[in-house]
């Protein structure tokens, strides 16, 4: 089971990972373009679209990180387990603390050049903690799916 959820999780992570620069270099940046009087109309479509694809993988992988360090496989170092695991939290907390009440204000006030940039922050975090948890689990996949050589 161990070594499954390691495979779920790191396809969770590339996918994450994927969504994650996506969203910092394609979707916030063109918040920015969209005209004062049609922001609200626009980041209300934007957010009837993004459940299944951002926001159900997401939560998922954030918590699946935070599970990995009580799942993993023998040969996976706790330490490599536990960074995973706090990225996993990093991301829980830029979500729930500052991400989603940006989006909230946004979608209430409309867009804010100060609000924009405190969304764009957070999800720095997410990015930059789905590429350094990308990087460690494709590493715990070599680590636990090494071929057994007997000695014998």
């Amino acid at each position: 089971m161990q070594h499954t959820f390691l495979a779920a999780l790191t396809a969770l992570g590339l996918y994450a990972l994927g969504i994650g620069w996506m969203t910092q270099q394609v979707s916030y940046p063109l918040f920015s373009h969209v005209p004062e009087g049609q922001f609200v109309a626009y980041h209300r479509n934007y957010s009837r679209r993004i459940p299944i694809v951002i926001i159900v993988p997401g939560f998922t992988y954030f918590l699946a990180s935070m599970a990995f360090v009580a799942l993993r496989p023998d040969p996976v170092p706790l330490w490599l387990a536990a960074v995973v695991g706090l990225g996993g939290l990093a991301s829980l907390v830029a979500t729930v603390g500052f991400a989603i009440p940006c989006h909230q204000r946004l979608q209430r006030e409309g867009s804010s050049p100060t609000v924009l940039r405190r969304l764009r922050n957070a999800d720095r975090v997410r990015a930059y903690g789905a590429t350094i948890n990308a990087v460690l689990l494709l590493w715990a996949v070599t680590l636990a799916f090494q071929p057994v050589v007997s000695s014998g």
